[in-house]
């Protein structure tokens, strides 16, 4: 089936997502197996929009495969026709990035989660990407700390719990708006996945069930063998940017989604044919913010 995916998406943070779940579930009810989104010229999308699109091709565990037809020179620019470019066909990260510092945008990038050397890459990606950012949008020097942290912290959870192979990294800038979105993806085994294969849930508990739990910090893999920390990790990244930034953070894990913003703070389930073989952390951060503190957020 062929799907124009050329839809409008607004600048609501969940508006991305809301539309991709739109399309996933015209895939789902689709009979062929194989299935091509169409980007006309012009179309411009966000980065939770093009996360979730691009988690759901890698998905390998997807009955129904996904193409890309993608005809937008900036999605193309942004090389989301390739699904990202691969930072290990990259030499030096930072100065490949150094090009984009006159960008609002900097090209998807996909890493690799398995292997000896795959800690170190990831996170000298994280490093690259936050100094681009700084240097870019001229962050304040506690600003850059927080919007660091959030990137390093949200990294590691990936390297430490989501055994998968590979995930990726997309950011664009607002001016305008003041704000930039970070959106970080894996497609590993989930966040509730995790903590069942560390025991610490039975198959009986939900996914939202589950990453309710993980918000409320009750469960830990800290004392599990083979596994750190998660929960609270997240926790501390949610409270930094949702409470110290005023900015909004989304999960979107296996069947469910949590949603934190300054207003509200909710676990959403959702249909099993419509949830996700991994984990998409998207974050909305303002760049300017008075009386912010990164040391009041972390985790002792």
């Amino acid at each position: 089936m062929i799907i124009d995916a050329s839809v409008h998406v607004g600048s609501e943070f969940l508006s991305g997502l809301r539309e991709a779940l739109l399309i996933f579930q015209r895939i789902e009810r689709s009979s062929d197996t194989d299935n091509v989104l169409t980007f006309e010229e012009g179309a411009f999308a966000t980065p939770l929009f093009l996360s979730a699109l691009l988690a759901r091709k890698f998905d390998p565990l997807a009955s129904r495969r996904i193409e890309l037809d993608v005809r937008s020179s900036y999605l193309c620019t942004i090389c989301f026709d390739k699904g990202g470019i691969s930072t290990e066909e990259l030499g030096d990260i930072e100065e490949y990035l150094g090009s984009y510092r006159d960008k609002s945008y900097i090209p998807i990038m996909r890493f690799p989660l398995l292997g000896e050397r795959s800690r170190a890459h990831v996170t000298s990606v994280g490093s690259a990407v936050a100094n681009l950012l700084r240097s870019r949008l001229d962050l304040s020097g506690r600003i850059f700390t927080g919007v660091n942290y959030l990137i390093s912290e949200i990294l590691d959870n990936v390297i430490e719990h989501s055994f998968s192979h590979g995930g990726g990294i997309i950011c664009q800038d607002y001016a305008r708006k003041g704000y930039m979105d970070i959106c970080i993806f894996d497609n590993g085994v989930t966040i509730p996945g995790s903590y069942r294969r560390a025991k610490l849930l039975d198959d009986r508990s939900t996914d939202a069930q589950a990453l309710q739990t993980t918000i409320n910090r009750r469960l830990s893999t800290k004392n599990t063998a083979g596994s750190v920390n998660r929960g609270f990790g997240i926790s501390s990244s949610r409270q930094m940017l949702v409470h110290g930034l005023q900015g909004e953070f989304l999960i979107f894990s296996g069947s469910a989604l949590y949603v934190s913003t300054p207003r509200e703070e909710k676990v959403f389930p959702l249909p099993n044919h419509l949830g996700l073989h991994g984990t998409i952390v998207g974050l909305r951060i303002p760049r300017f913010v008075d009386d912010f503190n990164p040391s009041d957020y972390y985790e002792l």
